[in-house]
């Protein structure tokens, strides 16, 4: 059985397929991974002469440094796209046409959501011959290169769903861009901020008191929200080094044996897919022009 494709993401693809903006950022993202791999693996190579040796460190610094250039155009290109999905059908009066089709407001919303998770998708698989040579000299494995994608993936759900959200709460893309950007900042940085201001007042309440030490408990928790500490706990966890999120929130007290710590990636990306969830609900909800009628009609009534 044959599953039906979204028809907002067939006319997204339609319309991938006619712009050349798209083969332009897949251009340019694969020459930029190309000439950093390249880089470093010629730098690899030239030092392999004196040494008579590969240093495993040098390939594992390919790997990290392509996963983080990855998630950067993630981090760049998702929000722009999604910011402008529904606040951009309002501004070409498109969105009135597509309501008064037989489709669905979470069928609208969900298709402008796989759209931009298709270009996650294709900058993945496009880079693929470029990553594969970590694969020459061994150290990373195809297991970990899946699980990287699914976080990928997963984060390009939470931030395109933070856009989707603002699009359909604005009319006009610019405000829907420059609050989508600014959330992210503050989930980015404002998360991080948050639990040291919290870790700073604790400590400032614990001055008096002699041999004390400061714990922040269950406020480190809100950086389970936080993209970046996610993948940094992933990239640090496949180079084999120390564990990042461990070292980050042992900053803020002892959590070695803290049981949402050890699991943190997991945990984190569930919680990512929870809100990504109500999103997507809020976001159908405000461009369901049947929710509007019920409150007019309730309004009436109360009167």
């Amino acid at each position: 059985m044959l599953v039906k494709l979204n028809p907002v993401f067939g006319k997204e693809l339609r319309i991938f397929e006619r712009s050349i903006k798209i083969s332009v950022v897949i251009f340019i993202y694969n020459i930029i991974l190309a000439l950093v791999a390249f880089a470093i693996f010629y730098d690899m190579l030239h030092t392999s002469r004196f040494t008579g040796s590969v240093e495993y460190k040098s390939i594992i610094q390919i790997y990290i440094i392509m996963a983080y250039i990855q998630f950067g155009m993630l981090i760049l290109i998702i929000p722009g796209l999604t910011a402008g999905a529904i606040s951009g059908e309002r501004e070409r009066q498109t969105l009135d046409i597509l309501l008064s089709t037989q489709l669905k407001p979470w069928q609208i919303i969900m298709g402008k959501l796989q759209s931009s998770l298709l270009v996650v998708l294709l900058l993945a698989t496009t880079s693929l011959p470029i990553v594969s040579i970590v694969f020459v000299f061994g150290g990373i494995k195809i297991v970990d290169l899946l699980i990287l994608i699914l976080l990928l993936v997963v984060e390009a759900v939470f931030i395109g769903t933070i856009g989707l959200f603002f699009s359909s709460l604005f009319k006009k893309t610019t405000s829907a861009t420059v609050l989508t950007y600014t959330t992210l900042l503050f989930i980015f940085v404002g998360t991080y901020l948050f639990v040291q201001g919290v870790y700073s007042f604790e400590q400032t309440k614990n001055t008096a008191i002699v041999d004390s030490v400061t714990d922040i408990k269950g406020a480190i928790y809100v950086l389970l929200i936080n993209p970046i500490i996610t993948f940094a706990g992933l990239i640090s966890k496949q180079a084999g080094g120390s564990s990042e999120i461990m070292s980050i929130c042992n900053q803020f007290g002892n959590y070695d044996n803290n049981l949402v710590v050890k699991y943190w990636i997991g945990i984190s990306m569930v919680i990512q897919l929870a809100l990504s969830t109500v999103f997507v609900v809020i976001a159908q909800a405000k461009i369901n022009p049947l929710r509007e009628c019920k409150l007019f009609k309730k309004g009436k009534r109360n009167t």
